[in-house]
């Protein structure tokens, strides 16, 4: 079955070259992915010189990586607002963008919505170790956060941990300045109990060492 992939290819500090070059390589790699070059016409390469399971969306303008994300709204036709559109109509499965990071985030709330039973979104990075990596999160989106949110980013860790690094069971950690369960903000002390409570794998608190 293929997956579709839409890549916003104007976003990002080497765009729209690396993007091109990027969705190149992956699609010759994979004859499974199809992928969708959104982005200025002009500054893409023709469809005939790229390899069939990758086309272009036009789109006329672009969000630039310092710009407020207030605009968002007033550029509709913007390569990142089409990209995640895309996926809202069911015309791609997945967005990919190297470009602000705010716009993107704030295209996905407004596009395409959260998920049940989860009230802030979080950004997740996966950092490689002698264990097989560990899924961290929150890394950008929120300044700060309520205990019952720390729960919920334990729930999507999870899964990320189960299904892109292939952990069965994966164990869950809070981040703290001490493995005590007494460490950390008020937040942080409220957070551990409802993580102890629940169903997941929780080993309790880590300090950044241990990631």
């Amino acid at each position: 079955m293929s997956i579709r992939i839409a890549v916003d290819a104007m976003g990002g500090d080497h765009a729209p070259e690396a993007l091109v070059q990027g969705a190149i390589a992956a699609a010759k790699a994979n004859q499974e992915l199809q992928i969708i070059l959104v982005g200025q016409i002009e500054a893409l390469p023709q469809e005939a010189d790229l390899p069939e399971n990758v086309t272009i969306e036009a789109a006329t303008t672009v969000m630039a990586m310092d710009e407020s994300v207030e605009n968002l709204r007033k550029k509709k036709d913007s390569s990142i607002w089409i990209a995640t559109k895309m996926v809202k109509d069911g015309r791609a499965d997945a967005v990919v963008s190297a470009g602000s990071t705010g716009a993107q985030m704030a295209c996905s709330l407004l596009l395409l919505g959260r998920i049940q039973g989860i009230t802030r979104p979080a950004i997740a990075l996966t950092f490689p170790n002698r264990h097989g990596g560990s899924v961290v999160l929150d890394v950008g989106a929120n300044v700060q956060i309520a205990p019952e949110q720390y729960l919920q980013f334990g729930f999507m860790g999870g899964i990320c941990a189960e299904t892109v690094l292939h952990k069965t069971n994966p164990k869950i950690a809070l981040l703290s300045n001490g493995t005590e369960e007494h460490k950390g903000t008020d937040e942080i002390i409220e957070a551990h109990q409802l993580l102890k409570e629940s169903d997941l794998n929780f080993v309790g608190n880590i300090e950044s060492r241990s990631i």
